[in-house]
């Protein structure tokens, strides 16, 4: 019996060890947190037969033939290296389960923000264009999950797989190959695990490493620039590098695709998918008015965009799209409106673990604001550089969480003009909204991840959510 080792018993893991057993394999467990085999799900996995490694040196006796890798566990942890020494290839569960995907078109998406939108918006033009698609990965539920639910018949194999991927995803893939591409932006993040924006970036540009000519590759301009790449913006020209360091040209050069190619960008109108007089534009053809999408600010506009080249490229029509851009109502914890109170606009941006993402909703809302910033800090965040960004629009920040006092600082460096530290969660949020002004917005957008004191960025959401209720008016 063919042996398989599965590092990591998060969700992914998880389901990547159902979906082995369901194919015979025998399954080997490992975790470095020992209490992850505590848990119910793991528990089960071992009654059904499923072995656990206690030791990263297991693995030389394992007889194992592969490794599929969980998110969370990193290509530096003991049990990648032994696996490297056996001769044991290693690969993230996403590239695992793609294999089993039985004919289905595989779009995968991403980027440092946008991944989850753009998806969720793909889905929705596909599905509502008659051609179904079941968005997953990095999105919330696994690749794996959703393919072992086809083969045991609870659920009908989809024409397309829609897959969020994030660079800790992508770092373990080794012969991925996508139909669909998409790369939504490129700003530093991860960096507690990558190191370096190079070797960040590097791990998205993984996405493209095995397309060939029948692909197709999405790519917003704002992912080239800071990669000191640029583009002709046109479908069939090839990517240019710029001017960048002799290290990033040649990962860059090695990276980029061999296939067909599509740009697309709100502010650049020379790309194929681009604003132009008000509309969202494919090529010569209008698919709405910018203005008549419900998601608010110009970052959606590019997911909008992003959405609609991959869309065409798996058979949706342009009315289709069109009418599914403009019902796409958007997701909770991204720039969700949350009501008002005594005037004061509220927005709810829990899923802004960066930088990147915070500066996106700012500018994505009008009037002054009010920014509650903050929670966990240990991405290495250029919080400076993030103040010094801030438009005049926000009159005051709050500041919160593990990350308050460095964020303190920063804002001080910066001499931006007005903050308040308050590291307790629910006193930050209602400080905030006592010094808004009626006419003002409210927004929670905290630029760091929520780990300090939040299971994930949708807890740390729901709890937003949950004091701002007792404040809110009704009927709003």
């Amino acid at each position: 019996m063919d042996s398989v080792i599965v590092a990591g018993l998060g969700e992914s893991g998880i389901s990547a060890a159902e979906l082995l057993l369901f194919y015979g394999k025998r399954v080997l467990l490992y975790d470095d947190n020992s209490a992850a085999f505590e848990g119910e799900a793991a528990a089960g996995l071992v009654s059904r037969g499923c072995v656990r490694l206690k030791r990263a040196e297991d693995v030389y006796a394992s007889g194992a033939s592969l490794a599929v890798l969980s998110p969370g566990v990193s290509r530096k942890l003991a049990l990648v290296s032994a696996c490297e020494r056996a001769g044991i290839p290693a690969v993230s569960e996403p590239e695992f389960a793609a294999r089993y995907t039985g004919g289905a078109a595989v779009a995968a998406v991403t980027g440092t923000d946008g991944k989850s939108t753009v998806c969720a918006l793909l889905g929705h033009i596909l599905n509502q264009s008659g051609i179904t698609a079941c968005v997953c990965g990095n999105f919330g539920n696994s690749l794996s999950r959703e393919v072992l639910k086809v083969q045991i018949g609870q659920a009908a194999l989809p024409r397309v797989y829609v897959i969020e991927m994030s660079s800790y995803q992508l770092e373990g893939c080794v012969d991925f190959k996508p139909d669909i591409a998409v790369l939504t932006n490129l700003a530093p993040d991860h960096l507690e695990r990558h190191g370096t924006f190079e070797n960040y970036a590097e791990a998205k540009l993984r996405l493209f490493k095995n397309m060939g000519a029948g692909g197709l590759a999405v790519i917003g301009i704002d992912a080239l620039k800071p990669l000191g790449a640029y583009s002709s913006a046109n479908e069939t020209d090839a990517l240019a590098v710029g001017e960048s360091s002799a290290k990033s040209r040649s990962a860059i050069k090695s990276r980029l695709p061999r296939c067909k190619k599509v740009c697309f960008s709100a502010a650049d109108r020379r790309c194929y998918a681009r604003i132009s007089g008000g509309n969202l534009m494919l090529g010569k053809r209008i698919l709405c008015g910018a203005d008549e999408l419900k998601i608010p600010g110009v970052h959606n506009l590019s997911n909008a965009l992003a959405a609609a080249c991959a869309a065409e490229a798996l058979g949706a029509g342009v009315q289709q799209t069109a009418h599914a851009l403009k019902s796409f109502a958007g997701l909770a914890h991204r720039l969700q409106y949350a009501g008002q109170s005594g005037g004061v606009k509220i927005y709810n941006d829990s899923k802004s673990t960066n930088a990147h993402a915070c500066l996106a909703a700012v500018r994505a809302i009008a009037g002054g604001t009010v920014l509650i910033l903050g929670g966990s800090d240990g991405k290495n965040e250029d919080f400076y550089s993030l103040f010094k960004a801030l438009p005049d629009s926000v009159r005051m920040c709050v500041l919160t969480g593990a990350a308050s006092k460095r964020l303190a600082g920063a804002a001080a460096d910066a001499r931006f003009k007005e903050c308040i530290l308050e590291p307790d969660f629910k006193r930050a949020v209602v400080v905030a909204l006592l010094n808004c002004k009626s006419g003002e917005n409210l927004l929670f957008s905290p630029a760091c991840a929520s780990f300090d004191r939040f299971k994930n960025f949708e807890h740390r959401g729901e709890s937003f959510l949950e004091i701002i209720s007792a404040f809110s008016d009704k009927g709003n």
